[in-house]
């Protein structure tokens, strides 16, 4: 799948299964990355110095590391997007129908670039990920949040996600792992139900 599009109403911005209205967000689209466009996420993460040190232990990536994070999600067989609205870059995306671990859908990772955050991207982009979940069966996903990645946690937290456990990366980082079901409420909120 080269990319797709999602438009999501909102009834009530409110409750957390609230996406974004039509006129706020315009359309985000999904389009499936690879190594011709890993410079496009790189610039896309490099917004954000905080993230990069909690999650990677430096401020700033490198092509090289975009490429091993790739790797390492197309070994697992994750799914990997740049997000795109209006035809600008404003997130990734990363998926994993099943991890290999527990054998749970993960989310594993929703990024937005700061210039982009407080918009709703982060609450479209997730809309979409229930939806492909709920489309193929699934009915709970998890996600890591990384130890001292607070404004992370408050998010999911915020979202309906609670902590199920505490883990660790294949680096060594201490991460909580959250879980959230995939409910029919959240899923029609998303489509527009």
């Amino acid at each position: 799948m080269a990319g797709f599009a999602l438009t999501v109403r909102v009834k009530d911005r409110r409750k957390p299964s609230i996406l974004f209205r039509k006129g706020e967000c315009g359309m985000l689209i999904w389009e499936k990355t690879g190594p011709d466009n890993a410079w496009r996420e790189l610039a896309l993460r490099n917004t954000d110095p905080f993230y990069n040190r909690v999650a990677e232990g430096k401020e700033e990536l490198t092509l090289a590391d975009i490429e091993e994070d790739r790797r390492k999600g197309d070994s697992l067989g994750a799914e990997r997007y740049l997000l795109r609205r209006d035809g600008e870059d404003v997130g990734v995306l990363d998926i994993l129908d099943r991890n290999p671990s527990d054998g749970y859908s993960w989310l594993g990772l929703l990024f937005i670039a700061r210039p982009f955050r407080s918009q709703g991207l982060a609450r479209a982009a997730l809309a979409g990920y229930w939806a492909q979940m709920s489309a193929r069966g699934f009915t709970v996903c998890r996600l890591g949040v990384v130890e001292g990645n607070e404004p992370g946690s408050r998010f999911w937290q915020s979202q309906g996600f609670v902590k199920v456990r505490r883990s660790a990366l294949a680096n060594g980082k201490p991460v909580d792992v959250y879980e959230r079901m995939i409910d029919d409420d959240f899923v029609s909120s998303a489509d527009g139900r």
